[in-house]
C-alpha cells in the first residue's frame, strides 16, 4: 500500500514536471525493503563496473569537491 501511494505521488509530480530528490530516495528505500522482505536482494551495480570507471568517478568527485571548496 505504501509503495503504491509513493508511486502515485511520484507520477503526479512527474506529470507536472516537478522532480523531488527526497521522494525518489524514499521510493528507492521502500522498494529495497519490500524486495528484501520477499527474499530478493538488490543488485550491486558497483560489482559489475570495471575498475577504471570506478577510479574515474572517484577522481571526478574529488575534483568537483575541490572546485566547490
Amino acid at each position: 500500500m505504501a509503495r503504491t501511494c509513493l508511486m502515485d505521488a511520484q507520477f503526479r509530480l512527474d506529470d507536472h514536471g516537478v522532480h523531488c530528490r527526497l521522494l525518489n530516495g524514499l521510493q528507492d528505500g521502500t522498494t529495497t525493503l519490500l524486495a528484501e522482505w520477499a527474499g530478493r536482494h538488490r543488485p550491486n551495480i558497483a560489482e559489475q563496473l570495471p575498475s577504471y570507471v570506478i577510479e574515474a568517478a572517484i577522481e571526478w568527485r574529488a575534483l568537483r569537491d575541490r572546485r566547490r571548496a
